[in-house]
Protein backbone atom coordinates (compact mmCIF):
# COMPACT_ATOMS: atom_id res chain seq x y z
CA UNK A 1 0.00 0.00 0.00
CA UNK A 2 1.56 3.20 -0.97
CA UNK A 3 2.33 5.71 2.48
CA UNK A 4 0.14 9.01 1.43
CA UNK A 5 1.38 12.25 2.03
CA UNK A 6 4.69 13.65 3.58
CA UNK A 7 5.82 9.65 3.59
CA UNK A 8 5.11 9.31 -0.60
CA UNK A 9 7.66 6.82 -1.91
CA UNK A 10 7.79 4.59 0.81
CA UNK A 11 4.64 1.80 1.31
CA UNK A 12 3.29 -0.49 4.00
CA UNK A 13 4.10 -4.53 3.52
CA UNK A 14 5.76 -3.92 0.53
CA UNK A 15 6.53 -6.83 -2.27
CA UNK A 16 9.34 -5.83 -2.91
CA UNK A 17 12.11 -3.08 -2.02
CA UNK A 18 14.74 -1.77 -4.61
CA UNK A 19 17.62 0.83 -4.27
CA UNK A 20 17.74 3.31 -5.86
CA UNK A 21 20.22 2.52 -7.69
CA UNK A 22 18.74 -0.15 -8.94
CA UNK A 23 15.51 1.76 -9.90
CA UNK A 24 17.69 3.97 -12.26
CA UNK A 25 19.76 1.37 -13.71
CA UNK A 26 16.41 -0.24 -14.77
CA UNK A 27 15.50 3.07 -16.07
CA UNK A 28 19.02 2.79 -18.02
CA UNK A 29 18.15 0.07 -19.69
CA UNK A 30 14.67 1.86 -21.02
CA UNK A 31 11.16 2.32 -20.34
CA UNK A 32 8.64 1.34 -22.97
CA UNK A 33 6.08 3.78 -20.92
CA UNK A 34 5.73 5.92 -18.35
CA UNK A 35 2.92 7.47 -16.55
CA UNK A 36 3.37 11.12 -14.93
CA UNK A 37 2.01 13.77 -13.25
CA UNK A 38 2.23 17.68 -14.32
CA UNK A 39 1.43 20.81 -12.36
CA UNK A 40 1.52 22.73 -15.60
CA UNK A 41 1.99 22.40 -19.54
CA UNK A 42 2.97 25.51 -22.47
CA UNK A 43 1.75 25.04 -25.94
CA UNK A 44 4.71 23.82 -27.07
CA UNK A 45 4.33 21.10 -24.65
CA UNK A 46 6.88 21.43 -21.87
CA UNK A 47 5.99 20.38 -18.44
CA UNK A 48 6.67 21.72 -15.26
CA UNK A 49 6.26 19.49 -11.76
CA UNK A 50 9.05 21.12 -10.21
CA UNK A 51 7.51 24.70 -8.83
CA UNK A 52 4.60 25.47 -7.69
CA UNK A 53 5.34 28.96 -6.97
CA UNK A 54 8.16 31.52 -5.93
CA UNK A 55 8.28 30.79 -2.32
CA UNK A 56 10.87 28.00 -0.99
CA UNK A 57 8.14 25.66 0.06
CA UNK A 58 7.02 25.95 -3.86
CA UNK A 59 9.90 24.51 -4.76
CA UNK A 60 9.45 20.30 -5.00
CA UNK A 61 12.70 19.45 -7.13
CA UNK A 62 12.08 16.80 -9.80
CA UNK A 63 13.02 13.37 -8.27
CA UNK A 64 13.60 11.17 -10.70
CA UNK A 65 11.13 12.39 -12.93
CA UNK A 66 14.01 13.87 -15.46
CA UNK A 67 15.34 10.17 -15.79
CA UNK A 68 12.03 8.84 -16.34
CA UNK A 69 11.92 10.48 -19.04
CA UNK A 70 15.05 10.54 -20.85
CA UNK A 71 14.60 6.31 -20.57
CA UNK A 72 10.73 5.71 -21.47
CA UNK A 73 9.60 5.70 -25.32
CA UNK A 74 5.70 6.52 -24.60
CA UNK A 75 5.43 9.57 -22.13
CA UNK A 76 1.43 10.15 -20.85
CA UNK A 77 0.82 12.66 -18.57
CA UNK A 78 -2.02 12.87 -16.37
CA UNK A 79 -3.71 16.06 -14.60
CA UNK A 80 -6.54 17.88 -13.98
CA UNK A 81 -7.09 20.19 -16.61
CA UNK A 82 -7.48 23.32 -14.01
CA UNK A 83 -5.84 24.14 -10.39
CA UNK A 84 -9.50 24.05 -8.48
CA UNK A 85 -11.90 23.75 -11.60
CA UNK A 86 -14.63 20.30 -10.84
CA UNK A 87 -15.92 18.65 -13.31
CA UNK A 88 -18.86 15.63 -12.64
CA UNK A 89 -20.08 12.97 -14.93
CA UNK A 90 -23.53 13.16 -15.42
CA UNK A 91 -25.65 10.75 -17.71
CA UNK A 92 -22.25 9.41 -19.44
CA UNK A 93 -21.08 12.62 -20.11
CA UNK A 94 -18.41 14.94 -18.67
CA UNK A 95 -19.87 18.46 -17.13
CA UNK A 96 -17.59 21.41 -16.50
CA UNK A 97 -19.38 22.17 -12.54
CA UNK A 98 -17.08 25.02 -12.22
CA UNK A 99 -13.75 26.76 -13.61
CA UNK A 100 -10.82 26.83 -11.71
CA UNK A 101 -7.03 27.92 -12.81
CA UNK A 102 -5.99 26.95 -16.34
CA UNK A 103 -2.84 24.13 -16.10
CA UNK A 104 -2.04 24.97 -20.12
CA UNK A 105 -0.54 28.13 -19.83
CA UNK A 106 1.39 30.48 -22.07
CA UNK A 107 4.81 30.38 -19.96
CA UNK A 108 6.01 27.97 -17.00
CA UNK A 109 7.26 28.45 -14.10
CA UNK A 110 10.32 26.13 -14.51
CA UNK A 111 10.88 23.61 -17.92
CA UNK A 112 10.89 20.21 -16.35
CA UNK A 113 10.51 18.21 -19.57
CA UNK A 114 11.65 19.68 -22.78
CA UNK A 115 8.86 19.05 -25.37
CA UNK A 116 11.18 19.72 -28.31
CA UNK A 117 14.39 17.03 -26.89
CA UNK A 118 11.60 14.39 -26.96
CA UNK A 119 10.19 15.02 -30.38
CA UNK A 120 14.05 14.54 -31.29
CA UNK A 121 14.53 11.50 -29.27
CA UNK A 122 11.39 9.77 -30.71
CA UNK A 123 8.73 9.72 -28.39
CA UNK A 124 5.69 9.70 -28.10
CA UNK A 125 3.81 12.05 -25.95
CA UNK A 126 0.43 12.32 -24.77
CA UNK A 127 -1.47 14.61 -22.20
CA UNK A 128 -4.33 13.12 -20.05
CA UNK A 129 -6.90 15.48 -18.41
CA UNK A 130 -10.35 15.16 -17.23
CA UNK A 131 -11.82 17.01 -20.49
CA UNK A 132 -9.52 14.42 -23.34
CA UNK A 133 -6.19 13.61 -24.30
CA UNK A 134 -3.26 15.94 -26.22
CA UNK A 135 -0.68 14.42 -27.89
CA UNK A 136 2.74 16.15 -28.73
CA UNK A 137 3.60 16.71 -32.63
CA UNK A 138 6.14 19.09 -34.25
CA UNK A 139 2.93 21.75 -34.33
CA UNK A 140 2.69 22.15 -31.00
CA UNK A 141 -0.48 19.90 -28.81
CA UNK A 142 -2.99 18.35 -30.76
CA UNK A 143 -6.46 17.60 -29.43
CA UNK A 144 -6.66 13.99 -29.79
CA UNK A 145 -9.74 12.98 -28.23
CA UNK A 146 -12.57 14.43 -26.03
CA UNK A 147 -15.10 13.36 -23.54
CA UNK A 148 -18.53 12.95 -23.92
CA UNK A 149 -20.45 16.16 -22.87
CA UNK A 150 -17.34 18.16 -23.17
CA UNK A 151 -17.50 21.50 -25.67
CA UNK A 152 -14.95 21.97 -28.07
CA UNK A 153 -15.72 25.72 -28.65
CA UNK A 154 -17.03 26.67 -24.98
CA UNK A 155 -15.18 24.24 -22.63
CA UNK A 156 -11.76 23.84 -24.33
CA UNK A 157 -11.32 26.88 -27.27
CA UNK A 158 -12.42 29.71 -25.18
CA UNK A 159 -10.62 28.47 -21.57
CA UNK A 160 -7.49 27.60 -22.66
CA UNK A 161 -4.54 30.06 -22.51
CA UNK A 162 -2.42 28.54 -25.50
CA UNK A 163 -3.11 27.46 -29.12
CA UNK A 164 -4.43 24.26 -29.38
CA UNK A 165 -4.29 21.82 -33.01
CA UNK A 166 -7.29 19.55 -34.40
CA UNK A 167 -10.24 21.13 -32.15
CA UNK A 168 -12.97 19.89 -35.23
CA UNK A 169 -11.11 16.61 -36.10
CA UNK A 170 -10.72 15.30 -32.30
CA UNK A 171 -11.92 12.23 -31.32
CA UNK A 172 -15.10 11.24 -28.63
CA UNK A 173 -13.90 9.09 -26.41
CA UNK A 174 -16.50 6.31 -25.55
CA UNK A 175 -19.04 6.29 -22.69
CA UNK A 176 -17.73 3.38 -21.45
CA UNK A 177 -14.51 4.75 -20.58
CA UNK A 178 -16.43 7.19 -18.85
CA UNK A 179 -18.99 5.48 -16.75
CA UNK A 180 -17.31 2.32 -16.41
CA UNK A 181 -20.91 0.47 -17.44
CA UNK A 182 -19.54 -2.49 -19.96
CA UNK A 183 -16.31 -1.09 -20.64
CA UNK A 184 -13.59 -3.84 -21.29
CA UNK A 185 -9.84 -3.59 -21.29
CA UNK A 186 -7.68 -5.90 -23.34
CA UNK A 187 -4.14 -5.72 -24.59
CA UNK A 188 -2.74 -5.78 -28.25
CA UNK A 189 0.85 -7.38 -29.31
Amino acid sequence: IPSPGLFFGSAIHPQKIESSRETFARYRRGLPAAVLGFLEVDGKGNVNVSRRGSQVSGIIGPGGFIDICEAAQTIIFVGSWMVRGKTIVENGNVKIDSHGQPKFVPKLGQVTFSAARALKAGKRVYYVTDFGILRLSGQGLILHAVFPGIDRKEDIERTMQIAVVGMSEAQTICREIVTGDGFNLSIRD
